[in-house]
């Protein structure tokens, strides 16, 4: 069997470690799982002992038999994310002022932030705006969840 590649022994941040406070000997600024790591996370290999190196060889094959899952996962996160929220040029303004479609709030903020250069920190001051500055549409038409109580 070859030898697993260290690097991929990283410390992981969502489990419990220990911090060097004070001065860091040879560059070690966490232990996690009896292993020495420097400030970026990565393995100090340099102050291995041969159980740290034995223990540091297993973790970086699970690492690397994790890795695949762990990438198609997050490529499926990323995938739900871009499917929930629309890109600035798909938020229809005017239909959302109407009440016809419905957008979280920062997709709003942002379009209005792209197309008019205004940052509107809240739904009343984006729906004054796009209704009395913008003149987007009247506002007999502003439906009325967006017109101030």
């Amino acid at each position: 069997m070859p030898d697993p590649d260290l690097s991929l022994a990283s410390l992981d941040r969502s489990k419990p470690f220990g911090t060097v406070h004070g001065e860091p000997k040879d560059g070690v600024h966490f232990w996690q799982d009896g292993l020495p790591f420097d400030a970026q996370g990565k393995l100090a290999l340099a102050t291995l002992t041969d159980e740290q190196r034995l223990r540091a060889e297993r973790l970086a094959r699970k690492s690397a038999r994790l890795a695949p899952r762990r990438a198609a996962a997050a490529a499926a996160v990323e995938a739900a994310d871009q499917e929930q929220a629309p890109a600035a040029g798909d938020v229809n303004l005017e239909a959302w002022l109407r009440g016809d479609a419905k957008y979280l709030y920062d997709a709003v903020r942002t379009a209005i932030r792209g197309r008019y250069q205004k940052d509107c920190p809240s739904i009343g001051d984006a729906v004054e705006f796009l209704v009395l500055e913008v003149q987007l549409v009247d506002r007999k038409l502003v439906a009325k969840r967006l017109l101030p109580k």
